[in-house]
């Protein structure tokens, strides 16, 4: 996937974290491209990708994301749960983790 492309998904990419940080993922689509990636908490946040790639009618094709993309993806996993974490123990209280992740990466 070429970088102007990748970085586009990235920059839209919407939290698909849950209520809690034992996962932490995101995921983008273009009407021919997507990516949807996570990392498990027991996992220290291991960058898993779920697809990434593109396809028209119907048919995906499953690409290998460059060695600079795996570690964008790895770091918005990362800076996600580092930061969520870092709120729960400022605070202390209660929050709902998929608004914050909703709200993180929009401009």
């Amino acid at each position: 996937m070429n970088t102007l492309i990748f970085t586009t998904l990235i920059k839209n990419a919407q939290c698909d974290t849950g209520k809690d940080l034992d996962q932490v993922g995101f995921s983008a689509s273009t009407v021919h491209f997507n990516v949807d990636f996570y990392g498990n908490k027991k996992n220290n946040y291991d960058l898993e990708i779920n697809q990434f790639g593109y396809g028209e009618q119907g048919n995906f094709t499953h690409v290998e994301p460059t060695t600079r993309q795996r570690e964008m993806m790895q770091k918005m996993i990362i800076d996600m749960a580092n930061e969520v974490q870092s709120i729960i123990d400022e605070e202390n209280k209660p929050i709902s983790y998929k608004d914050f992740c909703d709200d993180r990466y929009r401009d």
